[in-house]
């Protein structure tokens, strides 16, 4: 058994076009479905999981802190690309902090691992959905042994830098778990405080807009086909 810690960069920060200096941080307080997804696998096969919810940006005292304070054997950053350049900073300082595999998830470790797998303190970088692989890959870490043959993943043998193909989608959703929302402090979060609350019944997105991402993470899977996935009525019930 393992103890996981999650971070989640929740807060966004804009270059003001008039004061190109200044930076405008709108803060975060957002569930996060696919955080909650993994907690309840990782939560399934044995391991403990916490989180440290960054909402404004933080100082590296108070980062070490909260992320110290969970006593983590392993930490998995959640990155999109926005995140990219504050994330890689944390997980220098958690590698500082408490010497522990990292292993980085999420949209932008989804579409470009290579580039993740740049910043020095990354040990690993799950490609695609990593419900069944996280889990399978902090046994590993806790048994000495490889990522090899766990498919999406990314690592360092020595200096050589080695991947597995992505795995298929689970294109039953009723085979997982429901989401952990225990992992979050609902009192925190900006859906509590208007009185509602944020769930996914379905994954992935039918269409291909050229705006959009989607297409380039269908293309990630060898069951492209699944890639927009829906609850049955009996699995959407017991989800809610």
């Amino acid at each position: 058994m393992a103890r996981v810690t999650l971070v989640y960069p929740d807060y966004t920060t804009t270059r003001l076009y008039s004061k190109p200096r200044q930076a405008r941080v709108d803060r975060g307080g957002w569930y996060a479905e696919g955080l909650a997804a993994l907690s309840a696998t990782l939560k399934q096969a044995g391991h403990t999981v916490s989180l440290v919810h960054v909402t404004q940006p933080p100082t590296r005292k108070d980062f070490v802190t909260r992320l110290t304070a969970t006593h983590p054997d392993i930490v998995g950053f959640s990155v999109r690309t926005s995140a990219f350049p504050s994330v890689s900073d944390w997980t220098g300082w958690a590698k500082d902090a408490v010497h522990a595999p990292i292993v980085w998830g999420g949209y932008h470790a989804s579409l470009a691992p290579e580039r993740c797998m740049d910043v020095v303190s990354v040990d690993a970088v799950v490609q695609g959905d990593g419900d069944l692989v996280l889990p399978r890959l902090v046994d590993a870490w806790v048994t000495g042994r490889t990522p090899q043959d766990i498919p999406g993943v990314w690592w360092r043998d020595g200096q050589e830098l080695r991947h597995e193909a992505v795995g298929p989608l689970v294109a039953n959703l009723d085979e997982l778990p429901i989401p952990d929302f225990s992992l979050f402090d609902r009192s925190q979060l900006i859906a509590t405080r208007t009185h509602t609350a944020l769930g996914m019944l379905s994954r992935g997105c039918p269409f291909s807009c050229t705006y959009c991402t989607n297409h380039a993470f269908r293309s990630l899977y060898p069951n492209a086909k699944d890639y927009h996935r829906s609850r049955t009525p009996e699995g959407a019930i017991a989800y809610i």
